[in-house]
C-alpha cells in the first residue's frame, strides 16, 4: 500500500513539473524572449472586425443617416491604440485644436462616398438634433433677407434670434470656441428658437452639445455671383458709404461684370478685381458647408466633408430658383416651426434685391468661362439640387399652384 502511494505522488509531481516547463516554453519561447500570447490572431481579428464594422456603418443608408458617428470613431480609436473620447468634448477644445484626426475622418468620408455615390437621399431631420433649436446659417445673395422677413412674421411660433455679423463667416479656433460657449440657446428645451447668421457650418456635437436643426437656401452659382457683384456696387451708392465709395470705384472701376472678367481673365488678381472674394469666393459653397477648419479650403477634403455635413445634418437646403417649393417643404418637414410659411409669396416679397435694370447679363462666352471657374460651387449646388428634387418627390410636392 505504501509503495502504491509513493508511485502515485511521484506521478503527480512529474506532471506538475512537465506542465510548468510547457508554460515557460510557451511564454518565453526557445530563446527566452517573452511572446505576446495570440497577439497575431487578435490583431487579425481586430482588422477583420474593423473592416466589417466600417462597411456596415457606411452602408446604413436606407434607414439611418447617421453613417459615420462617434461610436464608429471610438471603435477605430480603440483598434489603433488611442484612448476613446467621451461624447462630451468641451474639454478637448482647450487642449486639441484639431478636435479629431482629420486624416482618419477623411478616410471615413472617402469610403462613404465611394460606396454610396448613387445613393443620394432626400433631406430629412437629423434624429439626434435638438428639436427646439433651428439654425439658419444663411448664405449671402440667396434670398436670405426675404427668408428673414418670413421668419419674423412667424414670431408667435418661435423666438427668432438674429445676428448682424455679416463679414465673419469663418471663425478662428479661439473665436469658434468663444462663439460656442456664448451661444445663448445651445441647450434650449422649453422654448423654440430660430437662430440666424452668415456663418460656416458648426459641428456642435464636437463641443459636447446637441446639433441644432440646420436649414439653408442656395442659388444657382453664376446667378449668385452676378447678384453679389452688382449688389456690392449698389450698396456703395448709399449715403452711409460716402467715405468708402471713392476707394471702391478707384479699385473696381464702374464696369459691368463682363468687362471686369475680360479685363482680368488672364490675371492672378481676377477674383480680387471682380469681387469673387470674401463671401463670394469660387469655393464658398464648399467651405460654407464644410466648416471652419483650414482643411476645408482644400477641395479634396472640403467637397466630401461638405457633402457629408449636408447629408447628415441638414433638414433642408432649398433653392432660390424654387423658393415657393422650398417654403412648402419647410412646412411639411417641420410644421412645429414653419406652419403657414407657405402662405407667403417670395415673388411679391423681394428684399435687398438689386434692380434687374442694373444687372447686365454676360455673353455666352463669359458664361461658359465662369461655369468652369465656379466648378466647385456647382459641385455642391448640383448635389443639393438632386437632394431637393428627391425631397419634393418624397413629400409629393410637384407644383406650387396645386397647393
Amino acid at each position: 500500500m505504501k509503495g502504491q502511494m509513493k508511485w502515485t505522488y511521484m506521478f503527480l509531481f512529474g506532471m506538475i513539473f512537465l506542465l510548468g516547463d510547457i508554460a515557460i516554453y510557451t511564454l518565453y519561447g526557445k530563446n527566452g524572449n517573452i511572446q505576446p500570447l495570440m497577439s497575431t490572431q487578435r490583431q487579425n481579428n481586430n482588422a477583420i472586425m474593423g473592416q466589417h464594422y466600417k462597411i456596415k456603418v457606411a452602408h446604413k443608408t436606407q434607414n439611418n443617416k447617421d453613417n459615420i458617428d462617434l461610436e464608429y470613431l471610438d471603435h477605430i480609436q480603440k483598434m489603433n491604440g488611442d484612448s476613446p473620447k467621451h461624447v462630451d468634448h468641451r474639454n478637448d477644445i482647450v487642449d486639441n485644436n484639431n478636435q479629431y484626426n482629420w486624416e482618419r475622418n477623411q478616410d471615413n468620408m472617402d469610403h462613404y462616398y465611394h460606396e454610396n455615390v448613387d445613393q443620394i437621399k432626400p433631406f430629412g431631420l437629423y434624429s439626434k438634433a435638438n428639436k427646439q433649436l433651428v439654425f439658419y446659417n444663411r448664405m449671402p445673395k440667396c434670398g436670405s433677407s426675404t427668408m428673414l422677413h418670413f421668419l419674423r412674421r412667424l414670431k408667435k411660433q418661435f423666438q427668432h434670434v438674429h445676428s448682424n455679423k455679416y463679414w465673419e463667416p469663418k471663425l478662428s479656433h479661439k473665436n469658434l470656441q468663444a462663439f460656442i460657449k456664448s451661444f445663448p440657446i445651445c441647450n434650449a428645451t422649453s422654448k423654440q428658437y430660430v437662430f440666424d447668421r452668415h456663418i460656416y457650418f458648426i459641428d456642435f456635437e464636437m463641443f459636447g452639445y446637441q446639433q441644432p436643426i440646420y436649414f439653408n437656401i442656395i442659388r444657382e452659382p453664376l446667378e449668385q455671383t452676378l447678384s453679389w457683384y452688382y449688389y456690392m456696387f449698389n450698396r456703395m451708392m448709399s449715403k452711409s458709404r460716402k467715405n468708402e465709395r471713392k476707394q471702391f470705384f478707384l479699385e473696381h472701376k464702374n464696369q459691368t461684370f463682363e468687362e471686369c472678367i475680360r479685363e482680368n481673365i488672364n490675371s492672378s488678381s481676377l477674383d480680387q478685381k471682380c469681387l469673387l472674394n470674401k463671401l463670394n469666393k469660387p469655393t464658398s459653397y464648399v467651405e460654407w458647408f464644410c466648416g471652419h477648419d483650414d482643411n476645408c479650403s482644400d477641395m479634396s477634403y472640403g467637397i466630401p466633408k461638405a457633402k457629408y455635413n449636408i447629408e447628415k445634418y441638414y433638414m433642408l437646403i432649398g433653392l432660390t430658383e424654387e423658393y415657393n417649393l422650398t417654403l412648402l417643404a419647410m412646412e411639411k418637414l417641420l410644421p412645429s416651426f414653419f406652419k403657414d410659411i407657405k402662405q407667403f409669396n417670395p415673388n411679391m416679397t423681394r428684399i435687398n434685391v438689386v434692380p434687374a435694370a442694373k444687372k447686365v447679363r454676360p455673353s455666352t462666352e463669359i458664361v461658359t468661362f465662369m461655369k468652369e471657374h465656379l466648378k466647385y460651387k456647382y459641385e455642391i449646388y448640383n448635389f443639393v439640387q438632386q437632394k431637393f428634387h428627391l425631397t419634393m418627390k418624397k413629400l409629393k410636392i410637384n407644383n406650387f399652384s396645386e397647393h
